[in-house]
């Protein structure tokens, strides 16, 4: 719950509303869309200096996680220096052939060549994606569990695509 704070900034000393810090789940997502953008500024070449950038931000990152979270967008080193992947979060090799969920419940199914689906339900976990329970993988179908349908939009991001409701 938010407090009321005065402030000289607004004009007239106008008490404002101070929501506080940001829900766990909208910092987690936060924190990689500022990672994101400083991969993509192409001015990093260690996991060191992403994390000092990102602590410079507010957020409390460890190396460990951004070092996760860059190895499930696809980030490569071109030249010493992070830069970002072709497809977020799929693994090399594995192409996604389709993405769906049903409107009964937060089950997303995704397809994929055979052999592939356990590298994709690895990647899914790896990840760490906000209400993202866990994934099962079969030899082509991967099933992703979700606490709720607000999981959607962020799986969606990793994948690189939109899911189709069926």
């Amino acid at each position: 719950m938010g407090t009321l704070v005065q402030t000289a900034s607004q004009p007239g000393g106008q008490a404002v509303l101070d929501a506080g810090p940001a829900p766990h789940s909208m910092r987690h997502t936060m924190w990689k869309r500022a990672l994101e953008e400083l991969v993509a500024t192409g001015g990093y070449g260690t996991q060191s200096d992403l994390v000092d950038s990102l602590r410079r931000r507010g957020f409390d990152v460890t190396q460990s996680s951004v070092s996760r979270e860059l190895k499930a967008r696809g980030v490569k080193k071109v030249n010493g220096i992070y830069s970002p992947g072709s497809a977020p979060g799929l693994p090399d090799g594995v192409e996604l052939l389709s993405a769906r969920t049903a409107a009964g419940g937060p089950l997303v199914v995704l397809q994929t060549q055979p052999a592939c689906a356990p590298l994709l339900a690895a990647a899914v976990d790896g990840a760490e994606l906000p209400g993202v329970l866990g994934t099962v993988a079969g030899d082509d179908t991967v099933f992703v569990a979700c606490t709720s349908f607000a999981a959607i939009p962020e799986l969606e991001e990793f994948l690189g695509r939109g899911l189709q409701a069926v």
